[in-house]
């Protein structure tokens, strides 16, 4: 996948949510997501949701921290 379609905002909310699974072997809380971006987490949520809508993350629905990267926004 390319950069195509997706924001400024999603594209470092999806930075960092690979470089924390990378780091740690488990996806970041939304709180953890918002804190390390200076956004609410309510707001993380709603742009994780939308990475997910447009196939760049997967969430195995009732788990937490089950994001899985599937696209590429380097």
């Amino acid at each position: 996948m390319d950069r195509a379609g997706i924001t400024q905002r999603q594209s470092q909310v999806f930075a960092f949510v690979r470089t924390a699974i990378e780091g740690n072997g488990y996806s970041p809380s939304m709180v953890e997501i918002g804190d390390g971006l200076g956004m609410s987490s309510s707001n993380a949520s709603a742009i994780v949701s939308r990475l997910v809508e447009r196939g760049w993350l997967l969430r195995v629905p009732g788990y937490p921290r089950s994001l899985i990267v599937v696209g590429d926004a380097t």
